[in-house]
């Protein structure tokens, strides 16, 4: 059935995170591909870290 209250799994999250949807939802896919990449680059460096 359609209701009209949001998901469950959107009363987790706080305002940091909608804007960050907001945010990611606005890229082009090329853009989209460049984050994604530079996270990836990130958790790399993290791991070498640990």
């Amino acid at each position: 059935p359609i209701t009209s209250s949001p998901p469950k799994w959107m009363a987790e999250l706080e305002n940091d995170d909608i804007d960050m949807l907001k945010e990611l939802g606005s890229l082009t896919t090329a853009n989209l591909m460049e984050k994604v990449r530079g996270l990836q680059n990130l958790a790399y460096q993290l791991g070498l870290d640990e």
